[in-house]
């Protein structure tokens, strides 16, 4: 959750000085994905929890080996642009392709600002940039929107003993517009909180802009009909075991620079992601006012202004919360392309993210500890799953009961009152799903269910495809509503029959792609095993719908056949 900076010195307060009883007048939630560059900066300062624990002052450091930050350190780095094919944490290529301007290279202008920290080789850490501008003149000449905005960013740990460690890391590519500001360029300052400690505060910025430099700024403006977003970054090996994110379509590529980092290259088309705003009074009869009163029962003295990130951590959470505030309809639509990182440690803790049934389908676990500790390289990549709902789980789908369950919340209208529709794309490493399914036979292809089940219990089936191919197992599941449905994915394996070898007869071409619900045929050969042909079939009990897919499809019990 981001807090604009009114809201952030009063929860400061909260922590460090006394309070006066005041009354909120207001407090005014924003739900989106992202909020412009107000929200990001790269800066160093004393470990927040160093902080509470010992009541050292909250300051800001020049480097990892400032003595204020001796005993622990958090940081955000933006990336800077590779200067060479082996240089660790840095962007390297941005593609922009439309079907009027295919395989469009974007070209580097500049990255805006000076660098606030240098990157340090012996402890291993990036150095602190801002955003890279880019231009791509193939769609610049059809006319088409050319100039786009890149950030990745890495947030960094000094652990006392153990060293600087990537916690986590995010990507996103905008469009823009050029635009003017007259506003002070954001930074970071320290200064004195009412209790007399040392503190740190974010200042300056325009909260219409995405970037900004002297009187200049990106304002955000919408991706091209149709366009595929191809970003190529080097990042830390193990923080790309699970990706999430605001994708669709998508295909990677992942492979080993050194020991510590991977060349990971993300290719896919943006999504239109909803976002939602209420203004509440805070008062007495209000229970809202709860979530912000100090130990005193006391609450800030000016309005409040929440900006909640759609897919943070504990976005969902905040979203029931604030679910009935926002009515049944989205404010706006913002063009999104961005991907982020599960998190290095999440990942660890969790077993990859799927919980202990799936440990023991990854042979890269104790490969992906090596890597944080530095002593082994590893490029494994589990899975990324992404969608255009409002918000989501920010973690991999919960394997249970056989099935994948994965969850997401919106509003049920759009901007314009038209029904909202969802997508959700799951692309998964094959073998790490035929284990998690029990299905050790990888020349028999693979069947997807999906049921989507609503908050009420309620389940339908929709649009889904899978295929498989180079070593992927690409999931869509496009058309479901909201406000708050789980997904359920279940796979299943055609059962190989035993054809007769026929000399004369040619063996048959494997299709280019699979149909909706239906996998990619494996390769003949002469001595061939074909593939008994899936079906489809509808079955229903009273209002619920499921499909049924397989050779020899069967409905549910307490189902019917639907005519």
């Amino acid at each position: 959750m981001r807090i604009r900076t009114l809201a952030l010195l009063s929860i400061a307060t909260l922590f460090f000085a006394p309070q006066v009883a005041y009354s909120a007048q207001s407090l005014n939630v924003n739900f989106a994905d992202h909020f412009g560059g107000a929200t990001s900066i790269s800066r160093i300062t004393t470990s927040l929890t160093s902080v509470l624990q010992t009541g050292a002052p909250y300051g800001l450091c020049t480097s990892f080996n400032d003595p204020k930050c001796a005993t622990g350190a958090s940081a955000t780095a933006i990336l800077p642009m590779c200067k060479s094919a082996t240089q660790a944490d840095c962007v390297e290529e941005l593609t922009v392709s439309t079907p009027r301007a295919e395989s469009a290279t974007a070209t580097l202008i500049r990255t805006i600002g000076t660098t606030i920290f240098p990157a340090d080789a012996v402890l291993g850490t990036p150095a602190g940039a801002d955003w890279s501008l880019f231009e791509v003149p193939q769609l610049k000449s059809a006319g088409e929107q050319s100039l786009y905005a890149v950030k990745v960013m890495v947030s960094l740990e000094k652990f006392p003993g153990v060293g600087v460690k990537s916690t986590d890391f995010s990507a996103s590519v905008i469009p823009y517009t050029v635009g003017n500001t007259y506003t002070p360029t954001m930074r970071s300052e320290e200064y004195t909180d009412p209790s007399g400690k040392t503190s740190v505060r974010t200042v300056g910025g325009d909260s219409k802009c995405i970037w900004k430099e002297l009187t200049q700024c990106g304002v955000e403006s919408k991706f091209p009909a149709d366009a595929r977003v191809k970003l190529t970054i080097h990042i830390g090996n193990y923080l790309s075991t699970w990706l999430h994110g605001r994708l669709t379509d998508p295909n990677i590529t992942i492979t080993a620079i050194d020991t510590k980092q991977n060349r990971l290259t993300v290719d896919a088309q943006p999504v239109d992601v909803p976002g939602a705003r209420t203004s509440q009074v805070l008062d007495a009869s209000n229970p809202l006012s709860n979530d912000f009163r100090d130990p005193t029962g006391n609450l800030p003295s000016s309005d409040i202004e929440m900006m909640v990130e759609a897919s943070g951590s504990n976005a969902m959470q905040t979203f029931s919360r604030y679910e009935k505030y926002f009515g049944n309809t989205a404010n706006k639509l913002d063009s999104v392309w961005s991907f982020r990182a599960l998190g290095g440690s999440s990942a660890i803790s969790s077993a990859l993210g799927m919980g202990s049934a799936a440990a023991k389908c990854s042979a890269q676990a104790s490969t992906i500890v090596g890597a944080v500790l530095g002593t082994s390289s590893t490029t494994a990549l589990v899975g990324l799953v992404t969608t255009n709902a409002m918000t989501y789980e920010a973690s991999p789908p919960q394997f249970s009961n056989g099935t994948l369950n994965y969850k997401v919340a919106g509003l049920h209208l759009n901007p314009d009152g038209s029904v909202f529709s969802g997508k959700y794309d799951l692309l998964m490493d094959a073998k790490v799903a035929r284990c998690l399914y029990g299905y050790t036979d990888s020349n028999a292809p693979l069947l997807a269910s999906v049921e989507v089940v609503d908050s009420d219990g309620t389940s339908r089936v929709t649009t889904a495809s899978l295929r498989e191919s180079n070593g992927w197992l690409k999931l869509g599941v496009y058309g479901f509503s909201f406000s708050s449905p789980t997904l359920k994915v279940k796979l299943a394996q055609a059962t190989p029959v035993v054809k007769a070898e026929t000399p004369a007869a040619a063996p048959a071409a494997a299709p280019a792609a699979a149909s909706a619900m239906a996998p990619a045929a494996a390769p003949a050969t002469a001595a061939t095993k074909a593939v008994a042909k899936a079906k489809t079939i509808s079955c229903v009990k009273g209002k619920t719908i499921k499909k049924v897919t397989g050779a020899s499809p069967k409905c549910p019990a307490g189902f019917k056949l639907k005519a």
